[in-house]
């Protein structure tokens, strides 16, 4: 065959009427071999290169079924049994149907070979009926019983493994949701749980598949396929728990769509952040309900970032409010924080009373140390979201007159192994390092009336005892509220 494409080709021969012969004596072999009922060696399982989605959607597709074709038997015999005689008749479909490749060639290319593909099996079945080719009728018909399973699973595979932003693209494209239905409807035809979230919103998809045949302008149906295809794509790739379950809580609750689609755009956006949170349901679930600000938040501190919500995955939303509301005009308190908990693990683990003890408190203390300014405020730590009940505390100070503050990161004390004297030693040092630099100490509250109704092991009350005790000892005297140098 090699040197019959030779000649044809010195000859002057098309590219295509090559091809075509090629073709031509393929399916005649084949043939040949059905009758006999003589298998069909399997070629060797060297596959092609796949291209990527976005740089060419034909070819990806086509390398695709090149692939699934070497690597099934049954996939291969379909294909060379149906497509190999009909690809003449696909190049004169798609030339006079322009209009409708087109429309398609907006979004998903691949498409139009599919399409195209379906019309020329139909015609060449009615052909063989209709012409008295009984055998190759029968292949036909084989052929499309097959077909459906086999190759749908083969795309659908190969369609899971690319990237997600390539799988939105795909749902964008007009009739793309139909790989996630096809694959749904293979699931339920094999007696598998069907899962009725992707199959939902792929129809979803496919209704909105109007916003791209309408034209290029951006319209609202646009807007929604993408969502769609977004929310799709990350449901596939999460695991079956909190997060999804949130995500199908939120999707149920129509006042929650708009957040819900300008957080999945952001995710989308921060692609490397995204796959590490797919690998963490309760990180990924805890900036699900924030919001869009979250992944933002994440996003600015990267892997760091996420390893912080993943310390304590119970605690990633308490995590997410202190990276939001902790002031940080250099950009480490992400760092720091994981510092501080590094280290907190190794001071539980050496106890107290050893130089290494002291060494590793003064690391936690300084890493734990936030604010800016020459003051530093002290007094009861309340949450912001009951300031408005409770005060504000110091916490409530510092943000609204400035200040240095201690404030550690969530979990640091379940790293400590919860243990209150561990927790002081690092609070204690804290208080060290301020004195030692002589900035002025101020109290968020009383002093004596602190020391009247805080508990005895109250943290804000022990405080105010050692810089009674000590302050003295670094020039410090008391005056109302304030230890300062005079």
């Amino acid at each position: 065959m090699d040197a019959e494409l030779a000649r044809l080709a010195v000859s002057g021969r098309t590219y295509a009427a090559v091809e075509a012969a090629q073709r031509a004596e393929a399916q005649q072999q084949y043939q040949a071999q059905e009758r006999a009922s003589v298998p069909i060696a399997a070629p060797a399982a060297e596959l092609v290169n796949v291209p990527s989605f976005f740089s060419s959607p034909v070819g990806w597709l086509e390398a695709t079924l090149i692939n699934a074709g070497r690597q099934n038997e049954t996939v291969r015999k379909v294909l060379t049994a149906t497509l190999a005689p009909a690809a003449d008749k696909l190049i004169s479909v798609g030339q006079t149907r322009q209009e409708v490749v087109d429309a398609v060639v907006r979004g998903y290319e691949g498409f139009k070979i599919g399409i195209e593909a379906t019309g020329a099996l139909v015609s060449y079945s009615f052909a063989a009926v209709r012409e008295g080719r009984w055998e190759d009728a029968r292949r036909a018909a084989a052929a499309w019983w097959r077909l459906p399973g086999a190759t749908v699973d083969a795309i659908t595979q190969t369609y899971d493994e690319q990237p997600l932003l390539a799988q939105v693209g795909v749902s964008m494209a007009p009739g793309g949701d139909l790989i996630d239905v096809a694959r749904e409807g293979r699931r339920f035809v094999k007696g598998e749980d069907v899962d009725e979230l992707v199959l939902g919103l792929s129809v979803v998809g496919l209704v909105m598949d109007l916003g791209v045949l309408d034209g290029p302008l951006p319209d609202p149906a646009d807007a929604g396929n993408l969502a769609a295809g977004g929310i799709k794509a990350i449901i596939k790739a999460m695991p079956d728990g909190v997060s999804r379950r949130l995500l199908e809580e939120m999707l149920a609750d129509p006042a929650q769509w708009e957040e819900l689609v300008q957080t999945i755009n952001a995710l989308m956006s921060h692609q490397d952040e995204l796959g590490a949170l797919l690998r963490n349901d309760e990180a990924l679930a805890a900036v699900i309900r924030t919001g869009p600000e979250a992944v933002d938040l994440v996003a600015r501190y990267g892997d760091e970032g996420v390893a912080l919500l993943v310390w304590n995955q119970g605690q990633a939303q308490e995590m997410l409010r202190f990276l939001s509301r902790t002031p940080d005009p250099a950009g480490d308190l992400a760092s720091r924080s994981l510092q501080a908990l590094r280290s907190a693990g190794r001071l539980a683990d050496v106890g107290i009373g050893s130089d290494e003890a002291a060494e590793i408190a003064k690391r936690i203390a300084s890493a734990c140390t936030q604010g800016s300014g020459e003051r530093v405020v002290i007094g009861r730590w309340v949450d912001p979201s009951r300031w408005a009940e409770e005060g504000g505390g110091y916490l409530q100070e510092v943000a609204e007159r400035g200040g240095v503050y201690f404030e550690t990161p969530p979990g640091l004390y379940d790293a400590l192994g919860r243990n209150p004297d561990l927790a002081w030693e690092v609070n204690e040092r804290f208080l060290r390092n301020q004195l030692e630099r002589g900035r002025p100490i101020e109290l968020a509250g009383d002093v004596a009336e602190t020391l009247q109704t805080a508990a005895p092991d109250a943290f804000r009350r022990r405080e105010i005892e050692f810089l009674l005790e000590n302050a003295g000892d670094y020039g410090y005297i008391l005056d109302g509220n304030i230890w300062g140098i005079p």
